[in-house]
């Protein structure tokens, strides 16, 4: 009877202990809020900028921040799709501070701008747009990828830069 007894705790405890870990693991990954906007921006140049921005929700800080911007097309082949995927933007950041609404700089917000024709690169249809962000839990070193999406250019991209601080809205 003990030894049944003694089992018993021995997997109550281990189920207990695996819980715990599994949900600190959980808290300890990156939480990355993407803007569901592109800003389209005209520099004093005459250079038109297109722009995407990411928060940086997690309570501590965030490292090794790589971004892309990529347009996949598919193609119709036999039984499936094959999609095509062409890179239009890198970028990478070694250090995003961690979430703080007394920030009054933002330093958790990043912003990428990059000069190319996005509306000539991405057609309405066949093609979507692609905002990757991977990025490493300092604390954890967990890793997570966030990424987004855009399906049709008429209803994403928004004229005016990413407003400052908290806002994903374009201004």
């Amino acid at each position: 009877m003990y030894v049944i007894e003694n089992l018993l705790i021995g997997i109550v405890s281990g189920l207990t202990a695996s819980g715990i870990i599994l949900f600190a693991l959980y808290r300890c990954q990156p939480n990355i809020e993407i803007s569901p906007y592109i800003a389209k921006h005209t520099t004093s140049d005459g250079e038109v900028q297109y722009g995407f921005k990411f928060l940086n929700k997690t309570r501590y800080p965030i490292c090794d921040v790589s971004s892309m911007v990529q347009i996949r097309t598919s193609v119709n082949v036999g039984d499936g799709k094959i999609f095509n995927v062409k890179g239009l933007m890198k970028g990478s950041i070694w250090h995003v501070p961690a979430y703080d609404k007394k920030d009054k700089d933002s330093h958790y917000a990043k912003r990428f701008y990059k000069a190319y024709d996005l509306k000539a690169e991405w057609s309405d249809g066949d093609a979507e747009l692609e905002f990757i962000v991977m990025a490493k839990h300092q604390l954890s070193g967990i890793s997570k990828v966030t990424k987004h999406t855009w399906y049709s250019k008429n209803n994403s991209i928004q004229v005016g830069q990413h407003e400052i601080g908290d806002s994903l809205e374009v201004g």
